[in-house]
């Protein structure tokens, strides 16, 4: 008997819903595989994930709790994701096709979901130690085996990316809110890399505006997202090897109206959340709407609504 209602509320909500592209709408934090072949995404407070060059969605997390900013392990398995199942942001693993998610970290403090390092560690930020103190959070570092967690940088900071090669670290500094997208003075957030061999901190940015969410390319290369014309979008900057920059950032992206929100590279391919939609490129190409088949994502609304 509830099949037969989903389908005639499907029935109903067909002419109003569609299934179009267009309508595949308010879904957020996109990552892509390491492989550059799947994109998985947050949407209605799940994880999901679909082929890179589209089609039908698989859901991966079935929970009330809001599931967002999902990455990949570096063998391309596992998917880490953060949530708020028990009050607070803390750091879950789950298999590529779905089934139990792994609790990695447990403390009270709310645990920010970084990068998945080549070593099978993964990065976080958390305001643990010096709450009270600084103003910014700290750099925090955790087998995705699970384990006791250890702040990694002596730098405050956020958002902290492993180079591929395992010897940079990149970062983001600043105690600006990134929806401050207009903002310009002396809190805006900057990129510094960290270079493991020397211990050496460099700054890669130097302006009065945003730049945040740094990415590596490969490992002479670093994306992020910096303001160009009054809107966020995506630069490039190439990295010397021992962590300095080399030269002046590229805009690859030129949006003047809705910018880049959050973004992920691999294998050449990038892909973006910006209005309310993902995006996808291949680096030098123009950008496209990555196509999700809605019918999954329809259905999975009806059953909620009918629960």
């Amino acid at each position: 008997m509830k099949h037969l209602l989903v389908a005639a509320i499907a029935l109903l909500f067909k002419p109003i819903i569609g299934f179009s592209q267009s309508d595949v709408t308010l879904v957020h934090t996109p990552a892509i595989s390491p492989d550059g072949m799947n994109v998985a995404f947050s949407y209605q407070g799940d994880i999901w994930r679909v082929p890179v060059n589209g089609g039908e969605p698989v859901r991966l997390t079935i929970h009330e709790a809001y599931e967002i900013n999902p990455k990949w392990s570096p063998d391309g398995e596992s998917i880490a994701f953060s949530s708020n199942r028990w009050g607070n942001s803390d750091i879950y693993t789950i298999d590529k096709e779905g089934g139990t998610p792994f609790r990695v970290t447990y403390h009270s403090a709310n645990d920010n979901l970084s990068d998945w390092a080549k070593d099978n560690s993964i990065f976080f930020t958390s305001s643990r130690a010096f709450r009270q103190i600084e103003w910014d959070a700290e750099i925090h570092n955790v087998p995705a085996t699970g384990g006791t967690p250890t702040r990694y940088l002596d730098a405050v900071g956020e958002m902290a990316s492993m180079s591929p090669d395992g010897n940079l670290i990149a970062f983001v500094r600043g105690s600006c809110r990134v929806s401050r997208e207009e903002y310009t003075g002396p809190a805006d957030m900057e990129v510094w890399v960290y270079n493991i061999k020397n211990k050496a901190y460099v700054r890669i940015t130097d302006n009065e505006t945003n730049d945040y969410m740094p990415r590596w390319a490969d490992d002479n290369t670093l994306f992020f997202i910096g303001v160009t014309g009054g809107r966020y979008n995506l630069q490039s900057q190439k990295i010397n090897e021992d962590g300095t920059p080399q030269g002046s950032a590229t805009a690859l992206t030129a949006y003047n109206d809705d910018g880049v929100r959050h973004f992920d590279v691999n294998k050449g391919m990038v892909v973006f959340e910006r209005d309310t939609r993902i995006y996808k490129m291949s680096i030098g190409d123009k950008p496209q709407p990555l196509t999700i088949n809605p019918a999954v994502i329809v259905r999975f609304i009806i059953m909620r609504r009918t629960e």
